[in-house]
């Protein structure tokens, strides 16, 4: 693991060079929305192994690549319940993103990662569950859904934890990003 974590990170120093990103550091761009943070880690496998053993074996790089790079979000699909709480002891994590939360209870993963102010993404919650959380007053932009219609909300977001101004969007945008300020 730490011979992969290596690699990673040595690609993704090498990749920054070749790229611009306007969203970097605060975000980047991935399934067509933003993603917290410089990068998105792929935990897929993960999900196959008890809470204890990923805390021991898998953790410890997540942690590293994450603190390395200042911060980043953590992809895994399929039912990866098991793992939010030690997930959400990682520092550095800034989003956890989900490729099928409909086999989750996700409406306590929301409740574990507001505590922590961690961002979910891709998340398909029922219109209870979105509800309650517009009731509550909490963020439902923070679930960070892939639609056309969120990403003012987003962005106001990101800027919100951030402190910056104004996140900027891609050059094609034909609306001018909005300003942070409520």
């Amino acid at each position: 693991m730490a011979c992969v974590t290596e690699a990673l990170l040595a690609i993704e120093k090498a990749f920054r060079t070749l790229c611009f990103d306007r969203l970097d550091p605060v975000g980047n761009a991935q399934h067509g929305y933003v993603i917290p943070g410089r990068l998105l880690i792929r935990d897929d496998s993960s999900i196959l192994i008890p809470p204890d053993l990923y805390a021991r074996q898998v953790r410890p790089y997540d942690e590293g690549i994450l603190e390395e790079l200042g911060g980043g979000s953590i992809y895994f699909c399929g039912n990866g319940e098991h793992l939010i709480e030690k997930m959400l002891e990682i520092k550095d994590l800034r989003s956890l993103d989900f490729g099928d939360s409909r086999s989750m209870n996700i409406g306590k993963i929301y409740g574990q990662c507001s505590e922590r102010r961690i961002a979910r993404s891709n998340v398909n919650p029922s219109r209870r569950i979105w509800l309650a959380a517009r009731q509550r007053k909490t963020s439902p932009a923070a679930w960070f859904l892939s639609t056309r219609r969120t990403a003012l909300r987003t962005q106001r977001i990101l800027c919100a934890n951030t402190g910056a101004r104004r996140i900027l969007t891609k050059p094609s945008s034909r609306r001018r990003p909005p300003d942070c300020a409520p």
